[in-house]
């Protein structure tokens, strides 16, 4: 079955993750899509580092949802499922 509990609604967010992370690295410069000038000067590093957090923490929920949607989907019992989420997340 490969899951699909939750309509797959984990697999669209580490491209959410990678945007963020890339206002981190482009310390806050958004770029028009279009022509490509700034849109966005700068956050300051309190706002940047909460972008970081919230990278981490949105790739972190997109793994729980996987190992979850697969236990709820049957394609992994209980076994697979705890041993998958202690490899994949630790202690999470």
């Amino acid at each position: 079955m490969s899951g699909g509990y939750w309509d797959y609604i984990q697999h669209p967010l580490p491209s959410v993750a990678m945007d963020a992370y890339k206002v981190v690295m482009d310390g806050g410069h958004k770029y028009n899509d279009y022509d490509g000038s700034v849109m966005i000067e700068e956050y300051n590093e309190t706002t940047l580092a909460r972008f970081a957090e919230a990278r981490d923490t949105i790739l972190k929920a997109s793994k729980m949802i996987q190992r979850m949607d697969w236990l709820l989907s049957g394609d992994d019992g209980e076994d697979c499922f705890n041993r998958r989420w202690e490899e994949e997340l630790g202690n999470a």
